[in-house]
């Protein structure tokens, strides 16, 4: 144990290799305490988001249901079961007006333009932000920056003479960026998870220490 000149502070070395001579350079912490070791999973810069299994989820997640809104017009006009249902699951979340609707194999998708547009738009954002590193790091330091993509759906909304471009169109832009505010909280919360882990490790790797 070894005092420091100022404010009566107390750093604790146990075995301190401040010169790093015994393999662990430039610590304060000799090899000998366990609070000078880091966890692996901790090497990861938590400015950073990964593309592990929660983004590939949420992914898979929206192409199925991209997928969904073309199969139901081919599953009615084959007469399968399966078009009236798909139909009646979406038709909670949109009007489902035919004349505001893609149609494919005679009949209309499970969805609206302006709906087709939101979920093409947030699969494509998805895909395509990690290949835009400056734009998603504005995104993420500036997020109400978000808000700009909507006005030209809100701006649609009013226009008398909107039509099935101007509505899919706009409903792209508007969530093109959303994807990343999902991806940024799942990655929150597994990093949070990989920090309990971390302090968990350290409180076994220290035990051990103080045991052995």
């Amino acid at each position: 144990m070894k005092k420091s000149g100022r404010g009566g502070r107390v750093s604790v070395y146990k075995g301190a290799d401040p010169a790093g001579q015994n393999g662990n350079p430039g610590s304060c912490l000799g090899t000998g305490t366990a609070v000078g070791r880091v966890h692996p999973s901790m090497k990861e810069s938590s400015t950073q988001l990964s593309r592990g299994t929660g983004y590939w989820l949420i992914v898979l997640a929206s192409l199925t249901g991209i997928s969904a809104f073309v199969l139901a017009p081919y599953a009615a006009s084959r007469g399968w079961i399966a078009g009236p249902l798909i139909y009646a699951f979406f038709d909670r979340i949109c009007h489902q007006i035919s004349e505001r609707s893609f149609w494919a194999f005679g009949h209309q998708l499970a969805v609206c333009h302006r709906c087709l547009g939101l979920y093409v738009g947030f699969t494509a954002g998805l895909l395509l932000l990690p290949h835009l590193p400056t734009f998603m790091w504005r995104l993420r330091q500036r997020p109400r920056l978000l808000v700009l993509f909507v006005v030209p759906m809100l701006l649609d909304l009013v226009w008398p003479s909107n039509n099935f471009l101007t509505r899919f169109v706009s409903g792209f832009v508007a969530s093109f960026p959303v994807g990343l505010l999902l991806w940024a909280a799942v990655e929150q919360l597994r990093q949070r998870r990989t920090i309990v882990e971390a302090v968990a490790w350290a409180a076994t790797v220290s035990s051990t220490h103080r045991g052995g």
